[in-house]
């Protein structure tokens, strides 16, 4: 029996226009479809975005055009030609380039290392010619304004700058298609800003880009054609010029999506979360922090908005107990907690969501219900009494996250394995195992990092919920439209300093923008 064509391809463009065309892609990962039937047809020289809710399939996809993941059905054209792309050294070889939304990455090895590893230029002797990448890799960085220092150990940069890392890696390369997948998610605005002018260069020369992003104004300010993806299945592909972001939401989840209001709520009470004169240097960061003076209340949304590299990750860092400071004290409601171990900060009601979730959040070859429980959750009755673990009520306390939050799985979360979910759904149980406890204060970095509209929402009303129960929030992001979606007060951090305190309602993403570049400086608002 032959297999259908798409309707949106009838009386379309020809198989040799096109660079990549996915014929009725299927793959199964148990019962669970991820890709079903999936045919896409991406044009040379274009940017195609591929947009859908956590889990409709967008990474399994570019990952069978990547050669990490073999389908169960259909084929692969590139320019017009079939292929078997059954690893990435193949899809390599046909001029095919991956931007992973988790970085691969050598940790101890330098940026340098990092880039060259597996294409290492040699000298007439067989050596690694490193005069020649540090000049190859000087001039890609230049040439797209992603300039990195190449001996820096990536294991001690941000996760912003390894993302730069792994684009220049690629571009190093010499890819002519080019899989971006949420490259966004962890720049700063004049970041994203950067890449996609990036990518309109990419294109102008002739480049393909294939770009998931969960971010739709970013998707039809750059995007030449955008396809929509929902529970596996292709829903449409549409011209972003006829597109809006009402008609892409309602082509991802069916509706768009409600949310309870964050401006209805009571007065912030007293201080919960105080740092004084808070100090930390670490290898590897630029600024660090220096004299750093805060306070959260009860009730209150405190957002650090800033470049990233301007000292976000050491104060998070600091104040739930992974990093030490050099100087300085922090308090969590009234007692000192300057030399207290990460377990007995958490046990005294603070929880912590990392900027980067796998290493430092989950434990992706553990199952479901084993991340669904780790922190203050294994040692409370009744998943745990004393050294025994009741893994019935674990598979509950696990199963209310999944259901509250939607967390999309193969199988059941006992025996699904952490590192097989997406990367949003990762997040989605992250931040919720997170919120489950008996909470005073949150520290959460990038809460929203790679959702979609819809778990944007749920994230966004369970921390508003937190936030009128009187928990004291932190919320570290590089997004400024979330920043103003969800804050109170909004705090500039630049080179490792609090460059202003300020009150949301009076305050604007312009003015913000001004003390995030160091083009204003004085401080402003209540401070510590």
């Amino acid at each position: 029996m032959a297999r259908r064509t798409p309707r949106h391809f009838q009386g379309g463009h020809a198989m040799e226009q096109a660079a990549v065309r996915l014929n009725n892609i299927t793959k199964r990962f148990g019962k669970l479809a991820a890709n079903d039937d999936v045919t896409i047809e991406v044009r040379r020289g274009e940017i195609h975005a591929i947009v859908g809710e956590n889990g409709a399939g967008k990474s399994t996809l570019m990952n069978v055009v990547y050669g990490l993941v073999w389908p169960d059905e259909g084929s692969i054209s590139i320019n017009g030609v079939e292929r078997s792309i059954r690893c990435p050294s193949d899809a390599i070889n046909l001029g095919i380039g991956m931007v992973h939304q988790h970085m691969m990455q050598v940790g101890s090895y330098s940026v340098l290392e990092n880039i060259i590893l597996g294409r290492e230029p040699r000298t007439k002797w067989g050596s690694t010619d490193r005069k020649c990448a540090r000049a190859a890799i000087a001039q890609l960085s230049s040439g797209f304004g992603l300039n990195v220092d190449m001996d820096q150990r990536v294991c001690d940069l941000p996760v912003g700058l390894r993302q730069r890392v792994e684009i220049v890696k690629l571009l190093y390369r010499g890819a002519d298609i080019i899989v971006l997948d949420e490259p966004t998610a962890v720049l700063s605005p004049q970041g994203t800003e950067e890449l996609l002018a990036v990518m309109r260069n990419l294109r102008s020369q002739g480049k393909t880009i294939l770009f998931i992003s969960h971010k739709l104004p970013e998707v039809l300010s750059v995007a030449d054609r955008i396809s929509v993806m929902r529970k596996g299945k292709l829903v449409a592909t549409v011209e972003s010029g006829a597109a809006t972001e009402e008609k892409l939401v309602e082509l991802m989840i069916g509706h768009w999506p409600a949310r309870t209001s964050g401006s209805a709520r009571s007065a912030a009470g007293q201080g919960v979360l105080g740092v004084e004169g808070l100090c930390v240097s670490e290898p590897g960061s630029a600024s660090g922090l220096r004299n750093v003076h805060l306070q959260v209340r009860a009730g209150e949304i405190v957002a650090i908005a800033g470049v990233e590299g301007n000292g976000q990750r050491e104060l998070a860092g600091a104040i739930i107990g992974i990093a030490r400071p050099t100087k300085g004290r922090m308090f969590l409601d009234g007692q000192e907690i300057t030399h207290l171990p990460v377990r007995a900060r958490r046990e005294r009601g603070m929880a912590f969501v990392p900027e980067d979730r796998v290493d430092l959040g989950l434990v992706l070859n553990a199952t479901v219900t084993e991340n669904a429980i780790l922190g203050p959750a294994y040692r409370t009755s009744p998943v745990s009494k004393g050294w025994i673990m009741n893994w019935s009520a674990a598979d509950s306390a696990a199963r209310r996250i999944i259901d509250r939050y939607r967390v999309k799985m193969s199988g059941p979360a006992r025996t699904s394995v952490m590192g097989s979910l997406s990367g949003g759904n990762m997040q989605k149980l992250l931040v919720g195992r997170e919120l489950a406890g008996d909470v005073k204060c949150m520290v959460i970095c990038q809460p929203t990092r790679g959702l979609d509209i819809g778990a944007k929402a749920g994230i966004y009303d369970a921390l508003f919920a937190m936030r009128d129960a009187g928990c004291a929030i932190l919320a570290v992001s590089t997004d400024l439209d979330e920043i103003f979606e969800i804050a109170d007060r909004v705090v500039v951090m630049y080179k490792g300093e609090i460059a202003a305190d300020l009150a949301r309602a009076d305050s604007s993403p312009e003015e913000v923008g001004l003390y995030m570049t160091g083009v204003r400086s004085d401080r402003v608002g209540p401070g510590f």
